[in-house]
């Protein structure tokens, strides 16, 4: 990776970051919305209207987790969606045994963002347990963690690069007399 590159996606993950801290009030009224929502569906579980309203506001908050690239929220949005449509579709064996593990998503998604952004590390293999239990709440296979890590190898790249530009410049070299 070039320093070029290095540059711009650094710029990219602080314009994320800087993004994030923009919308994350926004983020938060809808995930208390869609917790409002859901909560009265746990009332009637007869009357979908709670449960389709708790998934438009779930929808709301996936869209800008894509845009920022922030894939620990991406993808915990995308699965507590997920769950939320198999509730609808009453495709759960326990409606509300699924509904407590949404409740349980809707609460930690907002702690999640919040240390992202005291961190600015987005690590989504913190979420690997909630992940798995919104999946295993549908039947559907469970993540492994391998499939989450992402480590950033921007430093060992920059070492090549350097590394290399030493070895190829001619003062670089000894030179025995």
């Amino acid at each position: 990776m070039s320093d070029i590159q290095m540059q711009d996606s650094q710029n990219s993950q602080t314009q994320a970051f800087k993004g994030l801290e923009w919308l994350i009030d926004e983020i938060e009224r809808s995930l208390t919305s869609a917790f409002s929502e859901l909560e009265a569906f746990t009332q009637d579980t007869d009357d979908e209207t709670k449960i389709r309203f708790c998934l438009s506001h779930l929808h709301q908050i996936s869209g800008p987790f894509k845009i920022l690239e922030c894939q620990g929220s991406m993808l915990l949005a995308e699965e507590m969606e997920a769950l939320t449509q198999s509730i609808i579709d009453r495709k759960v064996s326990n409606i509300h045994e699924a509904c407590e593990i949404l409740v349980q998503a809707i609460i930690r998604l907002p702690i999640y963002l919040r240390q992202v952004l005291a961190t600015r590390e987005d690590r989504p293999e913190a979420l690997i347990l909630l992940l798995n239990d919104l999946r295993a709440a549908q039947g559907r296979s469970l993540l492994s963690e391998g499939i989450l890590f992402t480590p950033d190898l921007s430093t060992i790249e920059n070492k090549k690069d350097r590394q290399l530009r030493v070895n190829t410049n001619p003062q670089s070299t000894n030179r025995s007399n």
